[in-house]
């Protein structure tokens, strides 16, 4: 499986938003028909960390990785000299579990590390059992739970460096 990763523009947001409802089917998802929405990608778009997820050159889903501080009011550990967030994670349904998963997160983490960043950080629905095991299989350490958007998370952190 070719998985590759290409930076968001403009251009893809009826793309982007189409991922995101196909995306938001995901059991115990908490996405939906408001979240992520245009406005959010937009952002994500403007900052530079919003990728089109691709496997063997068919978009399969999207990720943002970078700099946003939406999880700068969190528990975290202080350590972090240059800390990447992830959000925005999401498959379609033809490629959800098939350990796909995994592999993206894999390329991700490794593009975090190529864009210099020492530690990553993520929430996670409490409600999301498979996604936790994921990131835990993945040597992400929990810093609690915190309360945000209408939901419960788990913080998730893990050096890379």
């Amino acid at each position: 499986m070719n998985i590759s990763f290409y930076k968001a523009d403009y251009k893809d947001l009826k793309k982007l938003l189409s991922l995101c409802r196909e995306a938001a089917n995901a059991p115990y998802s908490t996405w939906n028909e408001n979240y992520p929405n245009e406005e959010i990608l937009k952002q994500d778009i403007a900052a530079g960390t919003l990728y089109i997820i691709q496997m063997d050159h068919r978009d399969a889903g999207l990720i943002a990785a970078g700099e946003n501080g939406e999880l700068n009011c969190l528990p975290w550990d202080g350590a972090a000299c240059r800390p990447c967030e992830i959000a925005r994670f999401g498959l379609v349904s033809q490629m959800r579990g098939k350990g796909l998963s995994r592999l993206v997160l894999k390329e991700a983490i490794e593009l975090c590390k190529q864009q210099g960043f020492d530690t990553i950080r993520l929430i996670a629905s409490c409600g999301q059992p498979v996604v936790k095991r994921l990131y835990e299989g993945e040597g992400f350490q929990s810093f609690g739970t915190a309360r945000l958007f209408e939901h419960d998370f788990v913080c998730y952190q893990k050096r890379i460096v």
